[in-house]
């Protein structure tokens, strides 16, 4: 079984998650699961102006938004996705990157910012409640698609660095990125005027 790809060309934003969970993967769905806060996330900050859920995923396109997973093999744990599957995973989202040029990708997480730029964020910015990250340099030669990390929407990530991230931690940092992504189209490529 295979998910139908929830993204196309010309959108605002594509949401990039490591791999399906169980339940998404029956579903035939993205973060179906009911301790991912992903629908969540996106309307307590904005995003979408009704709260979506994984059956109804497809409106997404009607906010200029979509996903994508770096594997499409669904495990309890992303920390079960081999070294190879994300390298392979992350090739493949390039390409779609390239071919289809999203003005944004949001790495649902900081571990996926770190795949994506090969940068790790979290020795970048100590400060455990300043997650957001804004990657200024394109991520392909050939388009003009940013990056912006954000804490993930996963119910496993509720610490960083030993420290508690609660809910409320999590949606600041989405309602700055929708801010940035609704409201403006020229940004600074100094990271830290988004702190």
């Amino acid at each position: 079984m295979t998910r139908l790809p929830l993204f196309r060309s010309n959108q605002r934003c594509w949401f990039v998650g490591h791999n399906p969970s169980p339940r998404s993967f029956l579903s035939q769905s993205y973060y179906a699961h009911p301790s991912n806060k992903f629908w969540q996330l996106l309307y307590d900050a904005g995003f979408t102006d009704r709260h979506l859920t994984s059956e109804c995923a497809e409106e997404l396109f009607n906010y200029g938004l979509g996903c994508i997973d770096l594997s499409e093999r669904s495990t309890v744990s992303a920390n079960e996705l081999t070294k190879d599957e994300m390298e392979v995973g992350l090739k493949k989202i390039l390409d779609w990157v390239n071919l289809l040029q999203p003005q944004w990708l949001a790495a649902n997480g900081l571990t996926i910012g770190y795949i994506i730029t090969r940068k790790h964020f979290q020795q970048s910015y100590g400060d455990w409640g300043k997650l957001i990250y804004y990657h200024p340099e394109r991520i392909t030669e050939s388009c003009e698609t940013r990056l912006w990390v954000l804490p993930s929407s996963s119910g496993r990530a509720g610490r960083y660095r030993g420290k508690p991230l609660t809910y409320i931690d999590k949606l600041n940092e989405w309602k700055a990125f929708k801010n940035v992504l609704f409201n403006s189209t020229l940004l600074s490529s100094n990271p830290n005027e988004y702190q």
